[in-house]
């Protein structure tokens, strides 16, 4: 949702010259600040698990939000809403998205849990 939008200002002299004055708009979650801060940086972002460098080509873009009763996977070409207590999708009827969103929960309450 538009409320839920963040923006991310990178300044000064570590930003690479091509990324200056650029707008990337591509979905992005703000624990994938401290990846994208790191990488562009030259600095090691691997203990940040869940977080992808925003201004990585190949990176694979994708927003969650989660709530106590749903779910909202985002991805450029979807928007999946999934009920909790339902387990089903109330919006978005891509089943490779519906799975993803639902792996994607399971790995993160998964690594949640084993912490």
């Amino acid at each position: 949702p538009r409320i839920r939008q963040i923006p991310l200002l990178i300044s000064g002299e570590p930003l690479a010259d091509k990324y200056r004055g650029a707008k990337i708009s591509t979905p992005a979650n703000q624990h994938d600040f401290p990846s994208t801060l790191l990488s562009n940086l030259n600095l090691n972002d691997s203990a940040f698990l869940w977080s992808v460098n925003i201004t990585d080509p190949q990176r694979t873009s994708y927003v969650y939000l989660s709530l106590d009763y749903a779910v909202t996977f985002l991805t450029e070409q979807d928007t999946v809403l999934i009920n909790l207590p339902a387990g089903e999708a109330i919006r978005g009827k891509n089943d490779t998205t519906i799975r993803a969103a639902k792996a994607f929960l399971q790995r993160l309450y998964g690594s949640f849990i084993s912490h």
